[in-house]
């Protein structure tokens, strides 16, 4: 079976997209085969850590790896919260890639834990996209409420942009879709390309198991899976700092042929450095009383 993925992302994460694409590939079913595209954007991501990408081809036989460059789209496109307009190049998807009729997008903070081949056998019938569910039990920050309420969207319909599906034919047949991309590009939306997917494509959404994206809100929704198929590192990245599930993205690094490992035990050594900070700081706060003080103000602060 040919699995159509694509990805996307710059010089800063080459090492994050090669572990994740490591994990991809060492949990594929035996008869599958990844067709990896990666979209990057001019002068963004250059030969050398293209070449390094393209190693992965000598070690797993059962994928083959390209690199389309989208030039200088979405250069002056709106960054917020540390996300770069790399994240946009998702939305040419139905364009660049409408000879299959289907493809896989995920971003590449996320480690494969199984095989995802199932997801192009999805029930996508008068559906656009597909996605997980972001908010599923509608646990979330008041503010992230009014936010997704202005977009005239629901929050228990609302996806995460991480793992999607394009149903590509069904897209570029029925949706004045690059004209709703450039009208949308106008505005500056707070989620970026995850609020515009989710304006375009209101009540056109098929909504995946949680399993195939799967992060720390996922537990705050009370959602709990003990072997997802995708686990995805939202906000803080686990080659930073201390993380949920961190342990399963240095497995995979460590496995990989981008291991360094001077890099991978001074990881180790500032984490437990870290942990004790943390452990002591949090003690001693109890002991003056100022604990219950900062959890008050913690929750004041989400009212």
């Amino acid at each position: 079976m040919h699995i159509p993925i694509v990805f996307s992302f710059n010089d800063k994460y080459t090492i994050p997209a090669g572990v994740c694409i490591t994990s991809l590939l060492s949990t594929a079913f035996k008869n599958n085969f990844y067709e990896i595209h990666i979209l990057y954007g001019q002068n963004r991501l250059n030969q050398a850590n293209q070449k390094k990408i393209k190693q992965l081809e000598k070690e797993y036989s059962n994928c083959a790896i390209s690199f389309v460059s989208v030039n200088n789209k979405f250069n002056n496109a709106y960054e917020i919260r540390d996300v770069s307009l790399d994240t946009y190049f998702r939305l040419l998807i139905p364009s660049i890639f409408a000879a299959h009729s289907r493809v896989i997008y995920c971003d590449v903070d996320i480690i494969f834990k199984k095989d995802i081949s199932g997801l192009l056998k999805t029930n996508l019938t008068n559906k656009c996209i597909a996605g997980v569910k972001e908010y599923p039990n509608s646990i979330l920050h008041p503010k992230v409420k009014r936010h997704i309420s202005k977009l005239d969207l629901e929050a228990s319909k609302y996806i995460n942009a991480g793992v999607l599906i394009f149903n590509n034919d069904i897209i570029n047949s029925h949706k004045n879709y690059e004209t709703l991309i450039n009208s949308h590009m106008k505005r500056k939306f707070k989620y970026q390309d995850q609020d515009i997917l989710n304006i375009i494509f209101k009540n056109e959404i098929k909504f995946l198991p949680d399993s195939y994206n799967y992060n720390y809100n996922s537990i705050e929704q009370g959602i709990n899976i003990i072997d997802p198929h995708i686990i995805h590192y939202t906000l803080q990245k686990p080659w930073n700092q201390p993380k949920l599930f961190s342990q399963y993205w240095w497995d995979n690094y460590a496995n990989s042929i981008f291991y360094d490992e001077k890099f991978y035990f001074s990881h180790i050594k500032e984490n437990y450095s870290y942990f004790d900070i943390v452990i002591n700081l949090g003690r001693r706060l109890n002991k003056i009383g100022l604990f219950h003080l900062y959890r008050f103000l913690q929750r004041f602060s989400k009212s």
